[in-house]
């Protein structure tokens, strides 16, 4: 009966997991130089076919790619520009990205909008785990951030599935395609609108409790981890970096002064600006914790995004630190 017993075991425990992790071991060579990430390698592609010889380059999440002009940075700095920034992009993603397309002699200055979910291992809900990051965890890192959500994990595993396959076949896992009003703009995406600043303190609560960037936040592991190793590989390339912790709304930073969520955007600040401090060619600007007094609720259409009118204010500045810091 033991033998039996331990027969099962091996046929129903051990070997699924063992033929799991030689999937994952295989699917990890096959997948090293893929960036994973639809937008971005469209968005890079159709940017860099159609303004060569770019010197600055936006990139990160939707705060870069809402609220940095190309076309002012360029002005300001006698250097063209494009933004490469999208909805949710994460540093992990770029790296694959920059390793791809940018891996040259040639010097490039790169400003990079990061956020606090990109470290929190809280912050697993579909859209705020990129498949690259994803990809780049062990097993028992996967398991252990998705413990209380094994579904998302399983679709995840699908995507990876997915795109080995795709790759084994050698065919194309994406077709380059972005809007052409955006890449006209060279990247950026303007959006207009005035944030409310009438809402209630029990709505302002439910946003907080339930928005994924800060939902169990837990910002001293896994992600933290691979956050902190892929600064490493930025400060061992020839470019320059400048990490922003952008602005949000003075309305929305006076509502939750004091509150968790300004104790974990003010945890990252002081974590990513211990982390840079040892390397020549990486800057940090935090607005979060430094605003401009020029960003006044009227330049915000939501209490993390500026529209127009702020966008331009905050690129003017942003060129006018990249002056001075004297990275040219």
């Amino acid at each position: 009966m033991v033998t039996v017993f331990v027969k099962r075991i091996l046929l129903f425990a051990i070997l699924p997991v063992m033929l799991w992790y030689g999937i994952q071991k295989a699917s990890n060579q096959i997948l090293d130089k893929e960036i994973l990430e639809k937008s971005i390698e469209s968005k890079t592609q159709l940017l860099e076919n159609d303004y060569r010889g770019t010197k600055i380059i936006v990139a990160g999440d939707s705060r870069a790619e809402r609220q940095i002009i190309p076309d002012v940075l360029s002005d300001s700095l006698n250097l063209p520009a494009i933004n490469i920034g999208v909805s949710a992009g994460d540093l992990v993603s770029l790296n694959a990205a920059i390793e791809k397309y940018y891996k040259t002699k040639e010097k490039h200055i790169f400003i990079i909008s990061t956020s606090s979910w990109q470290i929190n291992d809280g912050a697993i809900d579909p859209g705020y785990m990129s498949l690259k990051s994803y990809q780049q965890l062990s097993l028992l890192e996967k398991s252990d951030l998705y413990s209380q959500n094994i579904g998302e994990m399983m679709r995840m595993e699908l995507r990876i599935l997915k795109y080995t396959m795709l790759n084994v076949l050698r065919r194309s896992s994406f077709t380059p395609s972005y809007s052409s009003d955006i890449i006209d703009m060279k990247g950026y995406l303007q959006v207009d609108g005035l944030i409310s600043t009438e809402e209630s303190d029990s709505t302002i609560y439910n946003q907080l409790r339930d928005h994924p960037f800060y939902k169990n936040a837990d910002l001293d592991g896994i992600r933290w981890s691979l956050f902190e190793n892929t600064i490493k590989k930025l400060a061992g390339s020839n470019h320059l970096f400048i990490l922003i912790q952008p602005p949000v709304a003075p309305y929305w930073k006076k509502k939750i002064e004091g509150s968790f969520v300004d104790s974990i955007e003010g945890e990252f600040s002081q974590k990513v600006s211990h982390l840079i401090s040892d390397f020549q060619n990486i800057e940090f600007l935090d607005y979060y914790n430094n605003s401009l007094k020029s960003l006044a609720d009227s330049t915000f259409y939501d209490y993390q995004h500026l529209n127009g009118k702020g966008g331009y204010i905050f690129s003017k500045d942003l060129s006018t630190r990249i002056l001075q810091m004297k990275l040219q």
